[in-house]
């Protein structure tokens, strides 16, 4: 049964990629309980699901669950540790919590990646200046 029920919620898209790209379009038109309730059902079918992680963190962001987001974000990070977008949300999210501590180490990982990524360099510049290292 629970095959079925993750299938029926997933719809006729088993693809991931189509899954994700669903989703996209019911945060678009503010379906977020939708959006999560697709994105759990992709999860429990494709578990190391990086852009499902992702996605999942950003619909709780939105739906105004900041521990669930850290947690998605957390695992999708953990998946795929080699992406600065996904590390530049997590980090921006510990920001956001005040958690600079916790947020500076991603936001330089991000700039030694994505050198180019001016999102993640004024982020680790910021990061710096709430922890009062004006050097």
């Amino acid at each position: 049964m629970g095959k079925k029920s993750r299938r029926t919620k997933l719809g006729r898209n088993k693809n991931p990629k189509n899954v994700i790209k669903d989703v996209r379009e019911k945060m678009d038109v503010g379906e977020l309980a939708s959006a999560r309730e697709t994105l759990v059902a992709l999860i429990g079918q494709e578990r190391d699901s990086a852009d499902a992680w992702h996605m999942l963190g950003t619909v709780d962001y939105l739906m105004g669950d900041s521990k669930s987001a850290a947690q998605a974000f957390e695992k999708a990070a953990e998946l795929s540790p080699s992406n600065p977008s996904f590390l530049n949300d997590l980090a921006s999210l510990y920001s956001a919590e005040k958690r600079y501590q916790d947020a500076l180490p991603l936001f330089e990982r991000v700039v030694q990646l994505a050198p180019d990524f001016v999102e993640g360099a004024y982020n680790l510049a910021t990061c710096h200046l709430n922890l009062n290292h004006y050097e």
